[in-house]
C-alpha cells in the first residue's frame, strides 16, 4: 500500500511534487490518495513513506497498478520529464464456492509454456482472456468465439512469469503462466 521515497546524500532541504499520473487501479475505488502530494526532504530526515488506502471492492480482478512520479524536481535524478514510480495493487480475493468450482475446471496447458498455450473450460464458454505481466501491465488480450477452448499465440513475449485473466460466460477466473 506505499513505497518510500529516500534521496541520498541531502545537504540541504529539497521539495518534492509528487503527482498520480495514471495506472489501472481506479481512484477513490480501488484506493485513496490525494493526487498530488509535496513533501520536503531535509538532511536529518532524507526519506518519506509514501501510502495509500487501499480499498477491497469484494471485486475479483486483475492486479492493479497506481502510477506516481515525481515532478520539478531540482535534485536528483530524472527520468525524461518525470521520475516514475509503479506500485501494484495486488487483487488476490476469490470469495465464493461457485468461482473457486469455476477456476478448477479451467487448464492451462502446457504452463510453462514457450510459443502457444491452450486454456481449456470444462464448464463455460471462454470469452477473453488478459495477459497481464509483473508490473500489472496488460500485454496482450485474445478473445475467443465463445468456445469452451482457446489456443494463444506467445511469440513476442519476453519470458517470464504472467497473470491470465479468463473471462467466461459464468465469471473471470485467474491463473498464472510461466512463459520460457
Amino acid at each position: 500500500d506505499g513505497f518510500t521515497l529516500q534521496c541520498a546524500n541531502l545537504t540541504s532541504n529539497q521539495q518534492i511534487s509528487l503527482v498520480i499520473k495514471g495506472g489501472t487501479a481506479s481512484r477513490n475505488v480501488d484506493y485513496q490518495s490525494s493526487t498530488n502530494r509535496l513533501f520536503i526532504l531535509t538532511p536529518s530526515v532524507p526519506s518519506i513513506i509514501v501510502k495509500s488506502k487501499l480499498n477491497d471492492d469484494a471485486t475479483i480482478e486483475l492486479n492493479e497498478t497506481i502510477v506516481w512520479v515525481i515532478r520539478d524536481n531540482s535534485w536528483g535524478t530524472l527520468i525524461g520529464a518525470d521520475s516514475v514510480h509503479t506500485v501494484t495493487i495486488i487483487d488476490d480475493e476469490s470469495n465464493s464456492l461457485l468461482e473457486n468450482a469455476l477456476s478448477a475446471k479451467v487448464r492451462v496447458y502446457p504452463n510453462p509454456a514457450r510459443t502457444m498455450v491452450t486454456v481449456r473450460s470444462e464448464d463455460a464458454a471462454i470469452e477473453t482472456v488478459m495477459l497481464t505481466d509483473l508490473n500489472g501491465r496488460i500485454v496482450r488480450t485474445y478473445t475467443a468465439e465463445q468456445s469452451e477452448s482457446l489456443v494463444m499465440n506467445l511469440e513476442g513475449l519476453e519470458s517470464g512469469i504472467y497473470t491470465m485473466s479468463v473471462k467466461t460466460d459464468k465469471g473471470t477466473v485467474v491463473k498464472t503462466l510461466s512463459i520460457l
